[in-house]
């Protein structure tokens, strides 16, 4: 049976960067996008995208048995949140910057609220990008290009960097004091991002940390075969 990636994540480009580092690391594996619900009719579902989406997926789980009732066989759960959500009021639990871990991990502690749970089963992780997934995206497309330094992961809003890249790789806009993503042109880069994954961990202590994660919650369902 073919190993299945089971992704709840804040929105659809979010999920592309996701199998691009599951492409990387896990070779051949089905990516099942669990959160936000794509509808027919378009939208994301009852539960909405967003942080928000994310956090009332995580209750629903709670609610119908809790994470480990999710994965079977070869599956591993993957929990998205960008690390930029520590700042909304609503959550407020952001550190001083460097070192990202502190805030991940404080945003960790809360979305394990969300779930019930002391800590995470073997075959579940979180992927907490900082401040967003966009940063991985500028560490991987972008190496030395002056846009990217060393504190890329403490950069608010590094989205607002690819708005300025030239159309071919405009990867978002802003319209309406908003930042929208463009999911075809993630879905093109993918294969691109996928290659530099290993010069995104290098440059991304978070983007490190997802991948040994993924990598011990796949080498955790082998042990239990």
């Amino acid at each position: 049976m073919s190993k299945r990636l089971l992704v709840a994540c804040e929105g659809p480009t979010d999920f592309v960067v996701i199998q691009a580092a599951a492409d990387a690391i896990l070779g051949e594996y089905v990516p099942v996008l669990l959160q936000p619900e794509v509808c027919v009719a378009g939208g994301h579902g009852k539960l909405g995208g967003g942080w928000k989406g994310v956090r009332d997926w995580c209750r629903q789980t709670r609610a119908q048995g809790g994470i480990g009732q999710l994965a079977e066989d070869e599956d591993v759960v993957v929990i998205h949140l960008d690390a930029d959500v520590a700042d909304d009021g609503e959550v407020d639990c952001a550190q001083p910057c460097p070192p990202p871990s502190d805030t991940t991990g404080a945003l960790a502690a809360i979305a394990l609220d969300w779930l019930g749970e002391a800590h995470l089963p073997a075959r579940s992780t979180f992927c907490m990008p900082s401040k967003c997934t966009e940063a991985w995206v500028l560490a991987g497309l972008f190496v030395g290009n002056p846009i990217v330094g060393q504190g890329i992961e403490c950069r608010p809003e590094p989205e607002a960097l690819l708005v300025r890249q030239p159309p071919d790789l405009k990867f978002v806009r802003k319209h309406g004091g908003r930042y929208r993503k463009n999911r075809p042109i993630y879905d093109a880069h993918r294969s691109s991002i996928a290659s530099a994954w290993l010069t995104i961990e290098h440059q991304c202590t978070q983007a490190k940390a997802f991948g040994d994660a993924l990598r011990a919650a796949f080498a955790a369902t082998a042990q239990e075969r």
